[in-house]
């Protein structure tokens, strides 16, 4: 069922998602290894589904979602940084900026989910629609082969 410009089924599954998140970092058995197999791939393939080619092949809105992410993302990392885990190292800041495996925490999701969208963006100014599809489908499965999970 739709509500206004929402659907409500992805809603519903967005927060079975969120619920599983939770139920995986407090478990450290097969629980945990199971839901770590699919909730974060299954997050991006909702951000896709929602996302439209016209607003994504826009000027700016790969800047916009930059800014909207990065500023709460950096001012997070900032706090953490000092305030937790009370560190002036350069490589320890440097490694906490790159973000993705080389953190722990939050920050990995947001620097590979501003990455993918700029990604995308650029695969779908320069390709068909199909043609890009193909490519997210082959660098799907030649991942899943090349690093497997565990």
């Amino acid at each position: 069922m739709e509500k206004g410009n929402r659907l409500q089924s992805v809603d519903i599954a967005k927060g079975i998602l969120i619920i599983l998140v939770v139920i995986a970092h407090a478990q450290v058995d097969m629980v945990h290894d199971i839901i770590f197999m699919f909730h974060m791939p299954l997050f991006f393939v909702i951000s896709g589904f929602l996302m439209k080619r016209e607003t994504l092949v826009k000027v700016g809105y790969v800047r916009g979602k930059i800014k909207h992410l990065m500023i709460p993302y950096m001012t997070y990392l900032v706090l953490d940084m000092l305030l937790v885990r009370k560190t002036l190292s350069v490589h320890d800041w440097m490694y906490a900026i790159w973000g993705g495996r080389a953190v722990t925490g939050v920050y990995w999701y947001i620097t590979c989910f501003i990455f993918t969208i700029f990604m995308l963006t650029v695969l779908l100014r320069k390709f068909s629609d199909r043609i890009v599809k193909g490519l997210i489908l082959v660098g799907g499965y030649s991942d899943s082969r090349i690093a497997p999970s565990g």
